[in-house]
């Protein structure tokens, strides 16, 4: 009988480079469609950095363990500030003000 390799899932490392790299990609798309001032590409820029950083949970890891690293509490603050520069810059071409 053979055994299956298990799947690396979601924390795959092309996975992790190729969304940092679409982030950075539309970062610079965002810089130069709107300006270096309109601040709208910041949130891109820290999801980029939000993929970079956080590391993979090793096999066997628990999640309190997982979140206890400095690595991952400084990933999760890079994806709170883009979520909030998201709200503030972006949502409000779909609120209408």
């Amino acid at each position: 009988m053979e055994v299956a390799e298990k799947s690396p899932g979601i924390h795959a490392i092309w996975l992790r480079y190729g969304l940092s790299v679409g982030f950075l990609a539309l970062t610079l798309i965002r810089i130069l469609d709107n300006g270096l001032f309109a601040l709208g590409w910041v949130s891109d820029l820290l999801m980029a950095g939000t993929f970079l950083v956080i590391p993979p949970p090793t096999e066997g890891e628990s999640w309190r363990h997982c979140f206890g690293r400095p690595r991952t509490v400084f990933g999760l603050c890079l994806l709170l500030a883009g979520l909030g520069f998201t709200i503030r810059f972006d949502l409000r071409h779909f609120l209408g003000k």
